[in-house]
């Protein structure tokens, strides 16, 4: 017999191949209709410090903002520690979805409106380029990077999101907020990085169905 589930799980959310309709994936997340979406989706724990992604939303709970609701997909080890963290501090802001397919990676980027990435502050993972920073950018997602080093550089040339020094809450809470009461500006990040997602196709975010193909093309799929 298997492990019994943890009823602090939320339901297993599956998703077969690119077909994937946004629409529905975003019904699925259980997101309301019209929020802001903050994706983080990856690893919990060793180098990405998804922690202060989900200190970032508790001050938007305290501030009363319900509009800006945060996905957070993977696993790790930390997982735990920060769902107990957001059912202590009551974020009911924060899903946490497990993991996802491969194929289903293009249409859970799409479905987001930016997309949050956060290393450690660590010398030597300033030559760290995370894979998911370059797929986020070819679904042509505004980027908020919590980081030093090549990945900053990246960002930053190709002004394809906002940048913010690692493990700082308050400035990742900034940065979202920005592209909330920016829309244009955000879909303009989203549309300059697009072409640097869609460069690093071959290496670092070739499409599951078709590799070395870009994830999504410069665009995002689906609905805005």
């Amino acid at each position: 017999m298997g492990a019994r589930p943890d009823p602090r799980d939320p339901p297993r959310l599956r998703a077969a191949g690119s077909g994937v309709e946004v629409a529905n994936l975003r019904a699925k997340l259980g997101v309301a209709p019209g929020a802001f979406r903050v994706l983080y989706a990856g690893t919990f724990g060793m180098f990405k410090d998804t922690r202060w992604i989900v200190e970032a939303a508790a001050r938007f709970k305290r501030e009363g903002n319900e509009r800006v609701q945060f996905v957070v997909a993977g696993d790790g080890n930390e997982r735990r520690k920060l769902q107990d963290f957001a059912a202590e501090n009551g974020l009911s802001n924060v899903r946490f979805v497990g993991s996802f397919p491969k194929a289903a990676i293009p249409a859970l980027l799409s479905a987001a409106d930016c997309v949050v990435i956060a290393l450690k502050s660590l010398e030597f993972l300033n030559g760290t380029l995370p894979r998911k920073m370059f797929e986020a950018m070819s679904c042509a997602k505004p980027v908020v990077l919590a980081a030093a080093g090549e990945a900053e550089e990246v960002v930053r040339n190709a002004e394809g999101g906002i940048v913010v020094p690692p493990e700082n809450t308050a400035r990742i809470h900034d940065a979202v907020m920005s592209l909330l009461t920016n829309p244009e500006q955000a879909r303009a990040r989203g549309r300059r990085g697009g072409g640097v997602g869609t460069d690093h196709a071959p290496a670092q975010n070739s499409h599951p169905e078709r590799p070395g193909r870009p994830l999504c093309g410069g665009r995002a799929i689906g609905p805005a």
